[in-house]
């Protein structure tokens, strides 16, 4: 029995560290390339695209409406708004996702956040201190989540 326990809070802590790794390296990147760019008490969405662009043409969309509207919003978790970022497999993704004009939506080569395991997550989202608020949203499903975190 102890040993089926500590099993399972080995494995909540990897995970648990793993998902933290991506907030802490995406923030990173961010202040690396942009130190205009304000990621302090933002919310952080981040979608993992998958390597055929059109199948997550909705999710793109939904992004960037979402940075659009909730950019400076005061929610739960991000007084100060959210930013929406969505990480391509390659530069040919990145450059055809930059050409679709989401002027609201951050495009990252997953090689610029190398070593970050990212093994059944399609996309996440942390609060402005890395914690996990939700994680492997449908698709579209974003902008009603952050819609629910809006305060008052």
């Amino acid at each position: 029995m102890k040993k089926i326990l500590m099993i399972a809070c080995c494995l909540v802590v990897s995970i648990s560290s793993a998902q933290q790794d991506i907030y802490q390296k995406v923030s990173a990147f961010l202040k690396q390339n942009d130190p205009t760019l304000i990621t302090q008490s933002k919310l952080m969405v981040i979608n993992f695209v998958s390597p055929d662009l059109k199948e997550d043409k909705n999710d793109h969309s939904t992004l960037d409406k979402t940075a659009k509207v909730y950019g400076n919003a005061k929610l739960k978790g991000g007084k100060k708004g959210v930013i929406c970022i969505a990480v391509v497999e390659d530069a040919q993704a990145e450059i055809a996702l930059n050409k679709q004009g989401y002027k609201n939506l951050l495009v990252i080569n997953r090689s610029q956040i190398d070593n970050v395991d990212t093994k059944g997550i399609d996309n996440i989202t942390f609060n402005s201190n890395g914690e996990v608020v939700f994680k492997n949203l449908e698709q579209g499903k974003i902008y009603d989540a952050i819609n629910q975190l809006i305060t008052r």
